[in-house]
């Protein structure tokens, strides 16, 4: 998984093959240039094909969630994350029907940051490679709010 952060046009999140080639991409809008406190991006396979949206939820009590959108720009699931943890994060992805889809954890006792995540029930609309991408953003924020303080 690579990265292109502080991007003008946004940033740009790509799982890569060991090859080096790109298998699938999610990019940032630019909030500024969408004029959105929210963070929101397109995924993209790998020939850059359109394949659904992610849109961060602005008023969400107490957890950051994020949706999934799916090509006609319809909300497929949603992404919560657990804001009550000690010693792991852990995030739980869910269809529009409250099902559990994946769920994921993110362990801090190693010397390497690991991340767990588990396809509990499959789904057309959000596959793995956007479980991977969510969960990648959400902890890339929350590393960078932690290195603030």
């Amino acid at each position: 998984m690579t990265g292109d952060f502080w991007h003008p046009f946004g940033d740009t999140l790509a799982l890569e093959t060991p090859a080096g080639d790109v298998a699938y991409r999610e990019h940032q809008s630019r909030r500024l240039l969408a004029l959105s406190i929210a963070r929101g991006g397109v995924f993209a396979t790998a020939d850059g094909t359109y394949d659904g949206a992610l849109r961060e939820k602005v008023w969400a009590l107490f957890f950051h969630q994020y949706q999934f959108l799916e090509k006609s720009g319809n909300i497929v699931g949603q992404s919560r994350r657990n804001p009550f943890h000690l010693f792991a994060t852990s995030y739980r992805i869910t269809d529009n029907n409250g099902k559990r889809l994946y769920t994921a954890t993110t362990e801090r006792w190693h010397l390497t940051k690991q991340i767990k995540i588990k396809q509990v029930r499959s789904s057309k609309q959000i596959n793995m490679k956007k479980a991977v991408m969510v969960t990648a953003i959400e902890e890339a924020i929350d590393e960078a709010k932690r290195s603030k303080r």
